[in-house]
């Protein structure tokens, strides 16, 4: 059949009312097989069922919709939703819940625009659909799970995982709210075709979203936005439902759509009014820690982007640059160097800073600010004041060393400002002042005099001011380029610096050091805990009053760790004292955040500590098995990864193991790696 728009058929159309004739001509035509189909087609057409169930599909914002009889038409105004939410997305790859979804339209619409696939495929973003319909969950099922998504049958929330509380980034609702009263003066093709269920609102067309907003702050992660279309005149009374519900609601407008969307955003940074700590003591056994730290890990369960799993860690240790791609690999098993490379680099959704204890580490750039205030600002401002001291006694400044480094600063952030990225070698020539040397131990063979350029950039750095950026030579490279933290922050998903006159601002510079140390330990103690209060102390390097104060900022409650005083979040799913840890082998790297997350490791280290540490602490390369280290491993110069076992595992661990090196080792390549903290097994392995 010829998709021209037949004249005859054109006529018939127009007839009919249809105001886009020559256009669904062409439609109709393409979707016959025949003359007499297209026939009985058009009739069908002018009879008044809407176009899109005469075809069976809807073209929405590119995508192909499959469309069936007695579920809602996604309307052409809903792509601003769709607009909009890509817009206030936080990273590449949220978790989307589409709430009433329908025919799947939105949600899928929103995950591939944020997946940067095509074809209507989600790409890495992970989308949850739901309605109470089970002939729009059939649809939906057809258009939203052969692009990866999942749907589920029931009302609202309920059917949905309880897995995905707190986790949701984008929540859609394009629920019906159409006031009861109205209903009756829409247009035929929807008022006639369409089940009344998807039209009708309520009285004043909110019953169905005052629901929704009262209970999405549970489901929304941290930043995490709702979104809900409604007309004009319904967005005040929508946004105060917001509102109540602890969001920050704004509307959103667009006369080119005719739509109007009300988007309610949680909290960034959690801010919890003081509890008293909960008289609850709940015991919780060390299988139960090493299943839990399996679990939440993504060891036994991948996680399914890389962003994904540095927020599960909270952070990354990046001071030996190869922890950051092998801990990203051993909890996302398709991950690759370039992957990794794209969340540093290129989307930014994870961000290289100096944070807790003065180490450097990989954090999600959401949590960029809360890491500055809560541990890094108090770093900065100890190595001021050592390296003012330093100057002072190297008598530079002329007996203001304080104001002659404040100067030397602001004409290093000036520099870098002008060449808008730069190394430590070429602001040492715009700033010649950055050569200048300190002689700290003068009577020691390694005391020599020593230039002040990467105490001074990497003080400014620890102040916020600056980024350490793409890596010079290859991944298994400690060398960065500095950038302005306003200009590489900007493009992070997140909050990003202002600019504030020649040094630039710390990213969310109205966030407090007390908010933030109760936000980070309530990070911590989702990761890591149940643990004992020294362990997150020790972790975050505070004294123990920041780190008592974090901790009543919070609800938490006693923890028994077999005879052990510990504590973890109340309510955070008190363990089953029954449950085991998975069988799963795992081969983590040198520094990787699981065994460095405590202070107190007995319970998942075992007799192994001096063999696997070397003399400073720093764990090396480690084996895994059921939450729990049992040996080492390491590559040898031939690309060969080997482990010993320190234990016996038995023969269907061990072989577990090896078939985890296998793997390990195709994956490195022609690659070599060799840890920068050698450890004691870890030498024995590759002499």
């Amino acid at each position: 059949m010829t998709t021209d728009a037949d004249p005859a058929v054109v006529a018939r159309l127009r007839a009919a009312g249809c105001v886009f004739a020559e256009d669904e001509a062409r439609l109709l035509a393409a979707a016959a097989g025949s003359p007499a189909e297209l026939d009985a087609l058009v009739e069908r057409r002018a009879s008044g069922l809407p176009l899109e169930l005469v075809v069976g599909w809807a073209e929405f914002r590119g995508l192909r919709i499959f469309v069936d009889p007695g579920v809602f038409v996604p309307r052409r105004r809903s792509e601003f939703l769709v607009e909009t939410a890509v817009s206030l997305a936080r990273g590449p790859d949220p978790l989307i819940i589409d709430l009433c979804c329908g025919t799947g339209a939105l949600g899928l619409a929103v995950a591939v625009a944020l997946g940067g696939a095509t074809g209507g495929t989600a790409g890495g973003a992970e989308l949850h659909a739901a309605d109470i319909d089970p002939a729009a969950v059939a649809c939906a099922r057809r258009n939203v799970e052969p692009a990866g998504g999942h749907v589920y049958q029931g009302d609202l929330f309920g059917p949905l995982p309880q897995a995905l509380r707190g986790r949701v980034g984008i929540l859609i609702c394009n629920a019906p709210y159409v006031p009861s009263q109205e209903v009756a003066f829409l247009p035929p093709e929807a008022r006639d075709y369409e089940p009344r269920g998807t039209l009708d609102g309520g009285p004043d067309g909110l019953v169905v979203l005052r629901r929704v907003a009262a209970e999405a702050p549970g489901w929304l992660a941290p930043g995490g936005t709702l979104l809900v279309e409604t007309s004009d005149q319904q967005a005040p009374a929508m946004m105060r439902a917001m509102t109540a519900a602890g969001l920050t609601a704004r509307v959103r407008g667009c006369a080119e759509y005719g739509a109007t969307v009300v988007t309610g955003s949680a909290e960034l940074f959690v801010t919890i009014p003081a509890f008293s700590r909960s008289t609850m003591t709940v015991k919780v056994s060390v299988a139960c820690r090493q299943a839990r730290l399996q679990a939440r890990h993504q060891l036994s369960v991948p996680a399914a982007t890389i962003a994904g799993a540095v927020d599960a860690m909270v952070a990354l240790h990046a001071t030996d640059p190869v922890t950051v791609y092998l801990s990203a690999h051993a909890r996302v098993p398709a991950a690759t160097v370039e992957a990794v490379d794209e969340v540093l680099y290129a989307s930014r959704a994870i961000v290289r800073m100096l944070g807790m204890r003065r180490t450097v580490f990989v954090v999600p750039a959401p949590l960029f600010p809360v890491v500055q205030r809560a541990c890094t600002d108090d770093v900065a401002r100890r190595l001021r004041r050592q390296l003012e001291r330093d100057l002072a006694n190297g008598g530079v400044g002329d007996g203001d060393a304080a104001g002659w480094l404040r100067d030397l600063g602001d004409a290093a952030l000036r520099a870098l400002a002008a060449r808008g990225s730069a190394t430590g070698a070429q602001l040492s020539a715009d700033e010649p002042r950055l050569r200048t040397q300190l002689v700290y131990v003068p009577d020691k063979s390694y005391g020599g005099a020593a230039n002040i350029t990467s105490r001074v950039l990497g003080m400014l750095a620890a102040e916020g001011h600056m980024i350490r950026g793409h890596r010079r030579g290859g991944w298994s490279s400690g060398q960065f380029v500095w950038f302005p933290a306003a200009a590489w922050l900007a493009a992070a998903p997140g909050p990003a610096a202002d600019g504030a006159g020649d040094r630039g601002a710390p990213a969310d510079a109205d966030l407090d050091a007390t908010t933030a140390r109760a936000e980070l330990a309530r990070r911590w103690l989702l990761a890591f805990g149940p643990a004992p209060v020294s362990d997150l102390q020790w972790w975050a390097g505070w004294t123990g009053a920041q780190t008592k104060a974090a901790l009543a900022a919070l609800p938490v409650c006693e923890a028994d760790l077999d005879g052990r005083p510990g504590v973890m979040l109340a309510g955070d799913e008190p363990p089953d004292e029954s449950a085991a840890p998975t069988p799963v082998a795992a081969l983590l790297p040198a520094l990787d955040p699981t065994p460095m997350g405590w202070q107190a490791r007995d319970w998942y280290l075992g007799p192994h500590g001096p063999a696997l540490f070397d003399r400073t602490g720093n764990i090396g390369p480690t084996v895994w098995w059921q939450g729990r280290i049992v040996g080492g491993w390491a590559q040898r110069a031939t690309g060969e990864v080997v482990c010993r076992l320190l234990e016996d595992i038995g023969s269907d661990a061990a072989a577990a193991v090896s078939a985890e090196a296998s793997r390990l080792e195709e994956w490195l390549g022609p690659a070599r790696v060799t840890p920068r903290f050698r450890t004691p097994l870890e030498r024995s392995l590759v002499a």
